[in-house]
């Protein structure tokens, strides 16, 4: 009869639950005596609730719960005694995130029974708003880069219990925040994070936005982690940022395709968006030698001063052949009132613009494409591709140039045997394509292959040019073996 007993207690657990977080005191009524029925409790006691003989015929009185627990069940007992379709008196407002009963962030907190319960008093119950006439945004308008501008935020501690501030988060880098606290003289005192805001006390956010490096639209948020409901509360912000400077047309100076015997030329404008007359001079520039800048004021005043300057480059000849990119930068003498980062000396921080130079240098003579794929290829099948060879000045491109192939990491390429190559320059001998065909691999290749092309041009400039390549080979691919 014990599978007996322990489900007569658990049908009795559920209710008696119910019933002891709706009632105000926590004492259980009095024992019943054996022959007399269960006393009535606030829930209907089930038909089980009979008294159930026990296998030695003795008759087993139904079990009285009370709850004893160190953690308020209130607000398990306000849920449970809602009417029906009744709103709940904080209906509309933010609900509580998931985890709302384990505020780790107050004085006090504990777990340390495992449970993962903390005691009541930890609960979402403060609360925030914004004073009256506030609101949660704020729009600057227009300022000028590098400025800095503030905005309070007035609030008012509104909740049932203390509301505490866990923590102030901006979004960005650029803007700070901090919350004051109002004495009842009206002075302001730093507010200490954990520390309790009573109902009705009012304090403030003071939020920091500083402009620099920002140009046009722009916005930053702030958010206050606290113990109200919802857990956060935001505050936004937005400016538009005029610039001090701008390159016309763009900041990077882009030459594009060039030999290493060419010579080009580009000039950018640097002009001040107020029409303020400024000086310009090159900094911290990472220039090769065969790269170079030159500033020249455009109208200028009698302090030499213009209200717009000409920075041109000249790159070439001599550079490297491959992808080139070189940072450079240019200062004005406009200071910045507010730098984000001031000198540690204190000395004055002055508007800066940083440019780029790039460019794509070829040798006098180069192959295109430098890196060639043969791509997915089964067993047998013949794949063409063609790599064309380009001189740049006077040198002739023949048909009985060199051609050989080795492995990717030297040594002999596998596959060699299986390439055949024809030369095809054109009639002017400035340019010639190399035809490879690749006539199949064995029946039993499988896996990556790959190689490098050497083609010994001859040039005076650059004796061999160099085109890796590389492929899978797969059995089984559509179309069998074979062409």
């Amino acid at each position: 009869m014990r599978p007996n007993r322990l489900l007569l207690g658990a049908t009795l657990l559920l209710p008696a639950l119910f019933a002891a977080c709706g009632e105000s005191a926590t004492t259980p009524p009095a024992p019943a005596a054996k022959s007399s029925p269960p006393p009535a409790t606030s829930a209907a006691a089930p038909e089980e609730s009979e008294p159930v003989a026990a296998e030695d015929d003795d008759t087993v009185e139904p079990a009285l719960v009370s709850l004893k627990t160190e953690y308020d069940l209130s607000a398990l007992a306000s849920t449970l005694n809602e009417t029906d379709g009744a709103p709940r008196p904080d209906e509309g407002r933010a609900t509580d995130p998931p985890g709302a009963l384990l505020d780790s962030g107050g004085a006090g907190a504990t777990d340390a029974d495992g449970s993962g319960l903390v005691r009541a008093q930890l609960r979402y119950t403060g609360g925030i708003n914004l004073a009256e006439g506030e609101e949660k945004s704020w729009d600057f308008g227009k300022i000028r880069e590098g400025d800095l501008r503030e905005k309070i935020f007035e609030l008012v501690s509104d909740g049932p219990e203390a509301l505490i501030i866990k923590g102030v988060k901006p979004s960005c880098g650029c803007t700070k925040a901090e919350v004051e606290i109002y004495g009842e003289d009206g002075s302001l005192t730093p507010y200490k994070r954990g520390e309790e805001i009573p109902t009705g006390t009012r304090f403030r956010l003071v939020t920091e936005v500083s402009a620099e490096g920002k140009q046009g639209a722009f916005g930053t948020s702030v958010s206050i982690y606290t113990n109200a409901p919802g857990g956060t509360f935001n505050v936004r912000l937005a400016a538009i940022a005029e610039p001090i400077l701008t390159v016309t047309p763009e900041p990077t100076i882009f030459f594009g395709e060039m030999t290493t015997a060419d010579q080009m030329t580009q000039t950018v404008q640097v002009k001040s968006e107020q029409g303020e007359p400024f000086l310009l001079k090159a900094v911290a520039n990472g220039l090769p030698e065969a790269v170079k800048m030159s500033l020249a004021p455009v109208e200028p005043d009698e302090n030499g001063k213009a209200t717009a300057w000409d920075v041109t480059v000249v790159a070439g000849p001599g550079l490297p052949a491959g992808i080139r990119n070189y940072p450079c930068a240019v200062r004005s003498d406009i200071e910045l009132k507010n730098p984000k980062h001031p000198k540690p000396d204190g000395s004055p921080t002055f508007y800066t613009i940083s440019l780029g130079v790039q460019a794509r240098v070829t040798g006098m003579v180069n192959a295109t494409p430098a890196f060639l794929g043969f791509g997915m290829v089964r067993p047998g099948q013949e794949v063409e591709r063609t790599v064309l060879i380009e001189s740049h000045d006077d040198f002739k491109l023949t048909a009985d140039i060199p051609v050989s192939f080795e492995g990717l990491y030297g040594g002999e390429f596998e596959y060699a045997h299986l390439l055949e190559t024809e030369l095809v320059p054109s009639d002017e001998g400035d340019a010639m394509e190399i035809r490879l065909k690749l006539t199949g691999l064995p029946e039993d290749a499988t896996g990556s292959f790959g190689g490098i092309l050497k083609v010994g041009v001859g040039h005076p400039s650059i004796e061999e040019l160099v085109v890796r390549f590389s492929g899978v080979c797969r059995l089984g691919l559509p179309g069998g073996s074979g062409n």
